[in-house]
């Protein structure tokens, strides 16, 4: 990872090493890391979460300490295949995060893990009950409210909405057909 000083554009090394990738926790220059994905700040812990695709973990680097921790592992590689996006709940206690054709959600305490839609490598389109709703790789996810949660379902097409309190997917917006142009 690299820190960038926008005042004057110059880079520098933050955690781990441009050269030496692996799995590795421990402190920021020690750490190693395979294909940082997403990353988002936890302002009221001062600390960052990252995807950490490769090693298929998602990671927390606590900036008081400068130490790098391995949240969760999502083993095996081919329960949940590569891990996408992440967003964290207002409340600070839980992260979202997205693999190309499911939700999760991990409590950063407790690290407990919930799937929110079906693990399958079958990808689709269902809206619905989360326990049976299909996305298809999801490129987005944010938080509008503490029950409502927006992702773009890019290979769908559509933003989708969740709604935490009924455990269910509607699709707000469906990108209209492609066409080509006659000459």
């Amino acid at each position: 990872m690299r820190l960038l000083k926008r005042s004057n554009g110059q880079t520098s090394t933050f955690a781990g090493s441009c050269t030496n990738q692996g799995n590795a926790d421990g402190g920021f220059k020690s750490a190693k890391f395979e294909r940082i994905r997403d990353i988002i700040y936890r302002a009221g812990w001062n600390s960052l979460f990252i995807i950490d695709a490769d090693n298929r973990a998602i990671r927390e680097l606590d900036l008081a300490t400068m130490t790098v921790s391995t949240l969760i592992q999502l083993r095996p590689t081919s329960f949940f295949g590569l891990p996408a996006r992440l967003t964290l709940d207002p409340s600070e206690e839980n992260i979202y995060f997205s693999g190309s054709s499911m939700l999760a959600k991990v409590n950063i305490a407790t690290k407990a893990l919930t799937l929110l839609t079906p693990i399958t490598s079958e990808t689709g389109f269902k809206d619905g009950a989360l326990s049976t709703a299909k996305i298809n790789n999801p490129s987005e996810i944010i938080f509008l409210n503490d029950d409502t949660i927006l992702i773009a379902d890019a290979l769908n097409q559509r933003l989708r909405v969740i709604n935490l309190k009924t455990s269910s997917i509607s699709s707000i917006c469906k990108a209209p057909p492609r066409t080509l142009l006659a000459e």
